[in-house]
């Protein structure tokens, strides 16, 4: 990982909305946040979204795609992080509870 500023809860909340709808193609801002209100029932603000993106791509765990500009996926580095967490994890909800214990 990157040096960079700590992560937040909202960071692990993100990155697990990520993981979730990035699975098969990157994910643009319309299923991320799709997905953060299905595991949170609630939708990240503004501030959030934005500073969770720069953080979580500062320390190495997302990347956008090449070809789109606000299109998002989790780097190896966080997959590889989250498949050991989805060994105790079996909702998307318990993957953000192991990630913001993990982060």
């Amino acid at each position: 990982m990157k040096e960079t500023a700590e992560l937040r809860w909202s960071d692990a909340w993100l990155l697990a909305a990520i993981h979730q709808c990035s699975k098969e193609k990157s994910a643009d801002l319309v299923e991320i946040l799709a997905a953060a209100d299905l595991i949170n029932h609630a939708v990240l603000n503004v501030e959030e979204l934005q500073s969770g993106l720069f953080r979580l791509e500062n320390a190495g765990l997302i990347q956008r795609a090449e070809a789109q500009q606000f299109s998002f996926q989790c780097t190896p580095e966080a997959l590889a992080k989250i498949k050991l967490l989805l060994k105790k994890s079996k909702t998307a909800l318990q993957l953000w509870k192991e990630l913001e214990n993990s982060l």
